[in-house]
């Protein structure tokens, strides 16, 4: 049986708590400055959350690059390379707007983090905005967070069910209910 062995591991900012616990590894860490950086290159890709993404890719590409290839003199030309990725990278399904009008944007979030940065960003790029969400969830998922975390942002909510067998099911309620 083959065991994989990681020898580099590039670990992006993250709360104070799973910091101090990550820092026990021998790893190289994203700084803020890592990220003030990455938001020069003009990252392609929207939302806040982007930026500390650019950054930890940045210095992933940074780290291989140098240990696998002969960077020697060769350092801006790899620069301008990793920094054209970073501002020309497409990520179908996250913060894309498929329409300007009437505005359609769709976007994966899949747990209460990725909701927050979703929230979090769309407040960065369309401040005083209110938008109509169309949601669909697994049933293992904290729902109910998801969608209070969203709702100052929320002219509405339509939900669907997603093919699958993990899918949130609708129930109506009962007549008792109301």
């Amino acid at each position: 049986q083959r065991q994989m062995c990681i020898r580099d591991r590039v670990i992006a900012p993250q709360e104070e708590e799973a910091l101090q616990v990550l820092k026990r590894y021998d790893a190289y860490f994203v700084t803020e400055q890592d990220v003030r950086d990455a938001e020069k290159m003009k990252p392609g890709l929207p939302g806040a959350y982007q930026l500390e993404n650019a950054a930890t890719a940045k210095k992933a590409a940074e780290i291989f690059l140098a240990r696998h290839v002969k960077t020697q003199g060769r350092q801006e030309v790899i620069g301008q390379a990793v920094e054209a990725g970073i501002q020309n990278a497409v990520w179908k399904g996250r913060m894309e707007i498929l329409q300007e009008s009437p505005f359609l944007m769709v976007d994966g979030a899949h747990n209460s983090n990725g909701i927050h940065a979703l929230k979090t960003s769309l407040m960065q790029m369309f401040p005083e905005e209110k938008f109509h969400f169309i949601m669909g969830v697994m049933a293992d998922k904290d729902y109910e967070k998801m969608v209070e975390e969203l709702l100052p942002l929320a002219l509405d909510f339509v939900t669907v069910t997603p093919e699958s067998s993990r899918c949130l099911l609708y129930t109506s309620p009962s007549p008792r209910d109301g």
